[in-house]
């Protein structure tokens, strides 16, 4: 509900806003897709703005689908990757998430697609600037992805734990180079894409209610 009026308060000229306090609790993408739709459909029911939303976001759980398959085939059987991808769609969460205004599928897609990416950045590294420019895409892939659902940043660490253990492994010596080449332009492309809204919510803090309202700001619970 709250994607949903921060969507009518884009469509209103008042920005990503709830009850005209700036909203800082989820990144902004969810709603702006929202508010895409209803300046297209509106939100009539039963075959317009609403019907739509979540069309839209079931076709991105179609996606997600594909990639979480293509990406379990390269570590599993085959038939095994198709079994989960299977299990997956026909899960009664999956499709009650497919069908509803929120971030968890398309947030969940845009994760499977990022690691898709770095798939392909490793199978492109063979050169310093492949290897470089390869990792800017990833970071700005995460980056984005994490205007969407903010837990998409922990690919970073995640990518860069995986590419060190395999630096590693393979017994290479020369870290200086690799970490300039393979590490630097994820973590910085990534971070630089995400900044303005980190920004954003540093400049935004929300006002303190007057009694303790749960989940008023994520900094107060973690503090």
């Amino acid at each position: 509900a709250i994607y949903v009026a921060c969507a009518r308060s884009i469509l209103a000229g008042d920005g990503y806003s709830y009850l005209g306090v700036p909203f800082t609790i989820r990144p902004p993408a969810t709603s702006y897709l929202t508010a895409a739709i209803m300046a297209w459909r509106g939100e009539s029911w039963p075959l317009d703005g609403w019907w739509w939303m979540n069309l839209v976001t079931s076709c991105i759980g179609i996606a997600g689908i594909v990639w979480m398959y293509l990406h379990a085939r390269t570590r599993v059987p085959v038939w095994l990757a198709w079994l989960l991808a299977l299990a997956v769609w026909f899960s009664t969460p999956y499709q009650e998430l497919c069908n509803q205004v929120m971030s968890d599928v398309p947030g969940a897609a845009l994760v499977l697609l990022c690691l898709g990416l770095e798939r392909w950045a490793q199978a492109h590294a063979s050169t310093t600037q492949r290897a470089w420019w390869t990792g800017v895409v990833v970071g700005v892939a995460i980056g984005l992805s994490t205007y969407m659902r903010s837990i998409a940043i922990l690919l970073v660490p995640a990518i860069v734990a995986a590419r060190s253990f395999a630096h590693w492994r393979s017994g290479q010596k020369n870290w200086t180079a690799f970490v300039v080449r393979r590490l630097v332009p994820l973590v910085a492309a990534a971070w630089l894409v995400k900044l303005p809204w980190d920004l954003y919510v540093g400049a935004n803090p929300p006002p303190i209610p007057v009694e303790q309202n749960f989940l008023h700001s994520y900094c107060i619970l973690i503090y």
